[in-house]
């Protein structure tokens, strides 16, 4: 485009218009753009830990049982592991598979009740006492709250 002036109308007589030029944004807007998307990006970011981990200001217990159930998966998966060990050292030993599964069962079922008396049933206990049952109606709520919140938590492991 010819930088020149242009004219308009006929070109007798004619006004003068300037070419139009962009303007340049000015450091206030453009300093203004960049704080709007930083503080956007650690919105998003902060909501998107804070949904997956819980909030540390809630006074809600529900993120003890959630946390609870999460770091169980790996004492179960580890169980369900030391299972089959023995159940392929019995099968390289001549065992059949049906003395092999049971053994894997065994095993599981015996490190997974042991690692939940160890690791988990301390907190159930402190709501309701083992062997017990709940004193009240907020103490049978609690209860039933921790037992979803673990299950929630076993599901969200990874």
């Amino acid at each position: 485009m010819n930088q020149s002036i242009l004219w308009s109308g006929s070109a007798v007589g004619g006004t003068q218009v300037p070419p139009a030029t962009p303007s340049k944004p000015s450091a206030t807007s453009i300093g203004g753009l960049l704080i709007a998307l930083v503080l956007g990006g650690a919105s998003g970011l902060g909501a998107l830990y804070y949904t997956q981990h819980g909030f540390p200001w809630s006074s809600d217990t529900s993120s003890n049982g959630v946390a609870l159930g999460r770091a169980f998966v790996p004492v179960l998966a580890s169980s369900l592991a030391d299972g089959f060990e023995k159940a392929a050292d019995l099968l390289e030993q001549g065992k059949t598979v049906q003395e092999a599964n049971e053994t894997l069962k065994a095993t599981f079922l015996s490190a997974r009740e042991k690692a939940f008396q160890e690791k988990a049933s301390p907190a159930f206990a402190a709501i309701v006492p083992a062997n017990s049952e709940p004193k009240d109606e907020n103490a049978k709520k609690s209860y039933i709250t921790l037992f979803r919140d673990f299950a929630s938590g076993l599901r969200k492991a990874k």
